[in-house]
């Protein structure tokens, strides 16, 4: 039973993930997982080309993995839940709102962990003869998982 409720949750992440983070109050893999998905479609709308998803090299897990610009982007993705905080100007037809920056989904990303992604953006971008380089994409989740942003790509050449 428990095998088939891990399946359907894990289908229902695939198929709508703003649905899922609304109403399947999901563990912080399902977190991270929604994120992927939601950054490979954003990234898809840009006209990027992915090639892979969770991918294992020799340094690690790359999250998506994705060409673009005569590029291999390995392409890190952090997602998190934040807090609204009320301040500054108001946005048209609303009142005024920003992401609280004090957990900011990119400030996780440690020096040892971008060393590691460049490494692997290297190996993988030989195996396709493109120039490797590094992105960052990050998923910003409200607390009651109602209000779902996606950021980026930052990207920097390696």
């Amino acid at each position: 039973m428990k095998d088939l409720r891990a399946t359907l949750r894990g289908l229902w992440l695939q198929r709508a993930p703003r649905h899922f983070l609304r109403r399947a109050h999901p563990s912080r893999a399902e977190l991270g997982d929604a994120g992927e998905e939601l950054a490979a479609r954003h990234l898809r709308r840009l006209g990027w080309r992915l090639r892979g998803r969770q991918l294992r090299t020799a340094h690690g897990e790359v999250d998506l993995w994705a060409w673009h610009a005569q590029k291999a982007w390995v392409v890190e993705v952090k997602t998190r839940h934040v807090a609204w905080h009320f301040s500054g100007p108001p946005r048209p037809g609303g009142a005024p709102r920003a992401w609280s920056m004090v957990y900011r989904p990119s400030t996780s990303l440690t020096p040892k962990q971008r060393s590691r992604l460049a490494r692997a953006a290297r190996d993988l971008a030989r195996r396709c003869d493109r120039q490797p380089a590094l992105a960052l994409v990050e998923v910003f989740v409200s607390e009651d998982g109602r209000t779902v942003e996606v950021h980026g790509p930052g990207g920097c050449l390696l």
